[in-house]
């Protein structure tokens, strides 16, 4: 289900996608390569692993096992290069029917050969003191899964005191400190709603890329009493490492756990990132809908139709700015003028369909430099297009400009599902389906606009 595709920008690929065993759905991710016409696998794998200790009473006391019953079913995902060759994921993870997390996981690309030494337990022990050094061997270009479900085994036996010349003998499966097979960012707890999340990744120039991950939530805040719906933000530092990330390195301060806690201490301190604003666009939203997140510079868009508690359905954009909060440390602030969202846009509904105007879900392209192209899709009309300025502010005039015609040959038009790219040249392709016909097709076509000088101020389409 839900195939994804990114580049691993090294002339290969990662794809993404979610198969359904039983009753959950579970997220596999790989990197490939073409060498030579044959596809070469770089690694990869589940990127959702999750079980969960049971323990049960016998003769000899508790023994425990990890069950795969509990599998962590994935509602939704985004794929996402990470600037270092490998590529990070978010996903919208349901453990049961009222308990969501936003889950976190990297598939990271090795960038030298190298080992890394950690301490487990003695095999077949669970005694602190019985220890062995394990020795874990990386190879450049290989892609490893940062975050994985890992478990150790121990036997346990014992004369029961019913049968005191029997021996009993069981084998003990438990999970590693902190072995989960992702990282929850919702730290705080579960939600009642994390639905479509998204990520984007900025160079800050130092050592480190900040990321900022979104999804639309909602929160139980009391006795059967739900949140508004907003898009919420989680903020990760990304750490430019030069062989591996720290938390595969060696470490022998933290026995027995499935990866290290904190950097090596001869390890140059990463710079810092101090998150930013809870909240993207929060205004009083009584349902969910799409959305669209997207970045490039320093600067990330958010965008996307909403509809109001108090009637209607409106359109809002929201700017942040990646900003220096002091030596080495970096935040996302907002870089428009409202916090919660600037309105850019409400639907009319007349009761006649060729006067009602409706939208469908807002998107923002960007380009290599930090710009932004707004687009939409004005139903049974045509898709809309402005550059973004600083700030937020659509240069087109709200909702933008029409790009095609709404009517051919006397004849309302069905423009549907619009796609923009933007090149660093200003350069601007918009693409949509419609169903004009050509005189050889009388079905839906693609067509497709060109939009020159869009970082032209007085420019307009």
């Amino acid at each position: 289900l839900w195939p994804q595709l990114v580049t691993d920008e090294h002339g290969g690929f990662f794809i993404a996608y979610i198969t359904t065993p039983g009753n959950y759905r579970d997220c596999y991710a790989y990197c490939y390569k073409d060498e030579g016409g044959t596809l070469k696998s770089y690694g990869g794998g589940q990127i959702d692993q999750y079980g969960k200790e049971l323990v049960s009473t016998t003769a000899c006391g508790a023994m425990y096992e990890v069950s795969s019953a509990y599998d962590a079913a994935v509602q939704a995902f985004m794929l996402y290069p990470n600037q270092q060759g490998g590529c990070n994921v978010v996903m919208s993870i349901a453990t049961n029917a009222q308990e969501m997390w936003m889950g976190y996981n990297r598939l990271v690309r090795v960038k030298k050969d190298c080992r890394a030494v950690t301490r487990r337990r003695g095999p077949n022990s669970d005694d602190p003191t019985a220890s062995y050094l394990d020795t874990t061997v990386y190879s450049k270009d290989q892609v490893v899964i940062l975050y994985k479900l890992k478990t150790y085994n121990y036997q346990t036996s014992c004369h029961p005191l019913n049968h005191p010349d029997d021996i009993v003998t069981y084998t003990n499966t438990r999970i590693e400190n902190n072995g989960y097979g992702w990282e929850p960012l919702n730290i705080s707890g579960p939600k009642y709603a994390v639905n479509l999340p998204q990520g984007v990744i900025l160079p800050t120039g130092g050592n480190i890329n900040a990321e900022i991950i979104s999804s639309y939530e909602r929160e139980l805040v009391g006795n059967n009493t739900l949140s508004d719906y907003h898009i919420h933000a989680y903020y990760h530092l990304n750490e430019i490492y030069d062989s591996i990330p720290y938390e595969l390195c060696t470490d022998l301060d933290h026995p027995y756990l499935a990866y290290r806690p904190t950097l090596p201490d001869n390890a140059i301190p990463t710079d810092t990132l101090l998150g930013g604003p809870d909240s993207l666009i929060f205004h009083a939203l009584g349902s969910q809908d799409a959305y669209t997140m997207n970045g490039s510079g320093n600067k990330v868009w958010v965008t996307t139709r909403g509809f109001e508690l108090g009637g209607g359905t409106s359109v809002y954009l929201q700017e942040l700015k990646l900003v220096s909060a002091g030596t080495k440390k970096y935040k996302f602030a907002v870089n428009s003028s409202d916090k919660a969202g600037l309105k850019i846009g409400q639907e009319i509904s007349t009761g006649f369909s060729g006067t009602d105007v409706a939208y469908n879900t807002p998107s923002v392209a960007t380009d290599s430099n930090g710009n932004g192209l707004f687009y939409v899709n004005e139903s049974g009309r045509f898709a809309r297009v402005s550059p973004i300025t600083d700030g937020g502010v659509l240069s087109w005039g709200a909702m933008g400009k029409p790009i095609g015609s709404g009517y051919w040959a006397g004849r309302p038009l069905d423009n549907e599902n619009p796609m923009a790219v933007l090149s660093a040249n200003g350069t601007a392709v918009v693409a949509w389906e419609t169903d004009r016909q050509t005189g050889s097709s009388d079905g839906y076509n693609i067509w497709m606009e060109r939009v020159s000088d869009v970082f032209t101020p007085a420019y307009l389409p």
